[in-house]
């Protein structure tokens, strides 16, 4: 029988259901969070490094708040300046403004809606309030930029490989 060595772990989900068992009491992760990690629907923190914010066998949803991961990445900035690297430190930074920047343009899409719906005129007055008043919510957040659900594959590799 041959051997074939893969760059990332795998399982056939037919054997996942016999061995979910016993690889509940190794890992001690409850097998639902064992299925939603084969199915790529979660991450488990196997090693959280010098993160303080991070928990061993914490549980990560796929879609992982930024507000975590921009205490992850202002951790990494402050403890970083003694310990890392300069790249490190630029690459970190640069994830902190590529998020912020997500943020905006999602903002910026809601924002172009709403005008073009007040273009096209609302229906009656009270729709017209409700969609002004929405309009300045969306302004006020562009400002402050804060930070909602996004897909974060990229930052969660920066904080595997470092």
């Amino acid at each position: 029988m041959g051997h074939i060595s893969l760059p990332s772990p795998v399982t056939n989900t037919l054997i996942l259901k016999s061995v979910l068992p016993y690889l509940e009491q190794l890992l001690e992760v409850p097998g639902k969070a064992i299925k939603d990690l084969v199915y790529f629907n979660t991450y488990i923190v196997l090693d959280k490094g010098n993160s303080t914010i991070l928990q061993n066998k914490q549980i990560l949803a796929h879609k992982v708040d930024p507000e975590l991961i921009k205490k992850i990445l202002d951790e990494i900035i402050q403890s970083g300046e003694d310990k890392a690297s300069p790249s490190l430190l630029k690459k970190a930074q640069e994830l902190q403004v590529s998020l912020i920047g997500q943020r905006k343009k999602q903002i910026q899409a809601e924002l172009n809606k709403i005008k073009k719906s007040l273009q096209m005129g609302a229906k009656s007055e009270k729709e017209k309030a409700k969609l002004e008043k929405e309009k300045t919510e969306l302004q006020e957040e562009l400002r402050k930029a804060k930070l909602e659900v996004v897909f974060l594959e990229d930052y969660l590799d920066f904080l595997r490989k470092h």
